[in-house]
């Protein structure tokens, strides 16, 4: 499988508002003049909210920089007074050099006010005429079948239009396709085309209303074959709105393990759901103990979203707002909680040894669990468990396994999951891992 980022080739915040529906104004798309059924008048106001990002990518020589590519994406006009445009992390990543090339053809420098990568998003500025916002729908209400556009400028062409309809919601699983892009696992699927050009252009209802942001495709050429994705607008608008106020999405510490909830565990633990978040780890003083969230609760909705994987509650968590309280409900037994929880930002929690990477994290592709720690053993023990171990990946390929312990990479020593994708990231070479497998330690040779 091939994962394709298109975008780039060799008071309130904002102004708009999710939309529940079209209201009064939305007509049948007939064009009585022509005689034609046509969503022109519709989208007319909408395409006047989608500019193009241009890029040059740059690379130091000495004291001077010199140009070594151009590309270009899309991108969302978000505030127009304010100049606040909405596109892909991956377009304007790097040493860029970034222009908005607005509908009457101007093009003015803009400025990154703040990225994301765990969304693959990313907010602009620039001085913007001629242009008109963005109107947005809240994408929690698509059903499979809405019919929808994406608009972009694909393969350095103008402004384009291609139509089809939602395929599915909620798609995940791309959190270890290949790529660690993304950590919110959440997208949106059409078969709308999406292609090279289209990243951070939005993907629009029928009533002329963003729903998503276009992001990727899956496909064995590159070209669009009916597999694309984007980012739901209700997870765009959440992070735009941090992007504005901090430069950056503040993650937060709760301190919790979950794990996937199926039919099998739920009559081991006598739950009357079938599916859900399990905790199994709860930090001791952490926000979700004093939630008085418990080992063996299951969690099957937070903020009012339905709640029914590990990975469902691990985007929610990626989005959560430090000092914020949330309402978490839960299933123990045979019976149905609510309790409050109030996330603390990732640099004041009180645990200096919790990791600070979802957890969900990669390592080869294995998905890592909680940091092991015996806190109340005299003798402390670190390390990283491994919760599971895909097939076809990096890991399974040299042998780890679920439930191994990873201490040590190249004689240093492991204590967090946060260190160990650091080393990952900037090791290139081969890796001597030890790991704790049952009373055994094994050695693991691989590659990064």
């Amino acid at each position: 499988m091939l994962l394709f980022f298109y975008g780039f080739c060799t008071s309130t915040l904002f102004a708009q508002e999710l939309e529940a529906s079209p209201g009064p104004a939305y007509r049948p798309p007939f064009d009585v003049a022509r005689g034609v059924h046509s969503y022109a008048e519709i989208l007319t106001p909408t395409l006047q909210s989608v500019v193009r990002v241009n890029v040059l990518t740059t690379a130091s020589q000495g004291a001077n920089s010199r140009i070594t590519g151009a590309g270009n994406g899309s991108g969302i006009v978000l505030d127009r007074e304010a100049g606040l445009i909405l596109t892909n992390a991956h377009v304007v990543s790097g040493d860029r050099l970034v222009f908005i090339e607005a509908p009457d053809g101007e093009q003015v420098r803009a400025r990154v006010l703040g990225q994301d990568e765990t969304t693959d998003l990313a907010l602009l500025q620039a001085s913007l005429t001629g242009v008109s916002e963005a109107r947005f729908a809240d994408s929690a209400l698509l059903e499979p079948g809405d019919i929808v556009f994406a608009i972009g400028f694909p393969a350095g062409l103008d402004k384009t239009i291609s139509s089809g309809v939602i395929s599915g919601v909620g798609r995940q699983g791309f959190r270890d396709a290949g790529s660690r892009r993304f950590g919110v696992d959440e997208f949106i699927q059409t078969d709308a085309s999406i292609n090279s050009g289209n990243s951070g252009g939005p993907l629009v209802d029928s009533a002329g209303r963003v729903v998503g942001v276009n992001t990727f495709l899956i496909s064995r050429t590159g070209d669009s074959s009916g597999l694309n994705f984007a980012i739901p607008s209700g997870i765009a608008l959440a992070v735009a709105r941090q992007l504005r106020e901090h430069g950056r999405v503040r993650r937060t510490y709760i301190g919790i393990h979950v794990e996937a909830f199926d039919e099998r565990a739920s009559l081991a633990l006598a739950v009357d759901v079938d599916s859900g978040a399990l905790v199994t780890e709860v930090q001791p003083g952490s926000p979700a103990a004093q939630a008085g969230l418990e080992v063996g609760d299951v969690i099957t909705g937070a903020n009012g979203e339905r709640i029914d994987n590990d990975t469902d509650f691990v985007n929610f968590w990626l989005l959560s707002e430090p000092s914020v309280q949330y309402p978490i409900f839960v299933r123990r037994g045979g019976e149905a909680l609510r309790v409050m929880l109030t996330p603390v930002p990732i640099e004041a929690r009180d645990n200096p040894d919790a990791t600070a990477v979802a957890p969900s994290a990669t390592f080869l592709g294995a998905i890592l669990a909680a940091p092991v720690r015996t806190l109340n053993a005299q003798t402390v023990q670190d390390g990283v468990r491994i919760s599971s171990v895909p097939r076809g990946t990096i890991a399974s390929e040299r042998g780890l396994q679920a439930e191994d312990i990873i201490i040590e990479i190249n004689r240093q020593p492991i204590r967090s999951a946060q260190e160990l994708v650091e080393y990952a990231d900037r090791h290139d070479g081969v890796m001597i891992i030890r790991v704790r497998r049952g009373g055994q330690s094994v050695i693991v040779l691989a590659a990064s």
